[in-house]
């Protein structure tokens, strides 16, 4: 009976690379970016961990997992590291656009020199202009 083969775990890392390299996002949005770690042949590996960072987590925090979130507007680089190997993304956060206002209430009679209070609410609720 054959032993089966064993995993080699001494394969070195050669290369790490983040997709996407770059990516632009709303304030509030995610991203789930991924680290394709390769060997010196080329070969993807996949037995390998993979760290996290970025270098303005209040702009652009990343998880173990590699999500990002866009917390404020700014441009953040996330790194993942495996084997000594590095590779990058840039995000770059932004605005979101008011996609349309509704002032409640939509009509009002008022007298000469009367005041009224309206309300006004910003579409999408996470617009910010």
């Amino acid at each position: 009976m054959s032993r089966p083969e064993a995993l080699d775990v001494s394969t070195s890392v050669a290369s790490v690379d983040v997709v996407p390299a770059s990516a632009g996002l709303a304030l509030g949005a995610t991203l789930q970016l991924r680290a394709i770690v390769r060997d010196k042949q080329g070969d993807i590996v996949t037995d390998r961990a993979v760290q996290w960072t970025s270098d303005h987590p209040s702009v652009a925090p990343v998880t173990r997992s590699g999500i990002v979130t866009a917390l404020a507007v700014g441009v953040a680089v996330v790194t993942a590291t495996s084997g000594g190997k590095r590779g990058a993304s840039t995000i770059t956060v932004t605005n979101v656009a008011v996609a349309g206002v509704t002032v409640i209430p939509e009509s009002l009679t008022m007298q000469v020199g009367g005041s009224a209070q309206l309300q006004a609410w910003l579409a999408p609720p996470t617009a910010t202009r």
